[in-house]
């Protein structure tokens, strides 16, 4: 995952704070989290999990991108 679709899946711009990065990326697991469809197929409990890590994985690659940058 690049760092445009990072932005993008975050829905945050590329000039926001990590502080604003960091809210949207709360936000985002709140609403998405697996454990909200624990009681539902199988296949949701599995997109649910895989929207999960790629959020998470969006969230890591702008947290390096910007602490990297100072």
């Amino acid at each position: 995952m690049n760092l445009d679709e990072s932005y993008k899946l975050l829905n945050v711009s590329s000039d926001a704070p990590l502080s604003e990065v960091q809210k949207a990326y709360k936000e985002k697991m709140a609403k998405s989290h697996p454990d909200k469809v624990a009681h539902l197929s199988e296949e949701l409990q599995k997109k649910a999990k895989e929207l999960a890590l790629e959020i998470n994985k969006a969230y890591n690659n702008i947290k390096s991108y910007k602490g990297s940058r100072g």
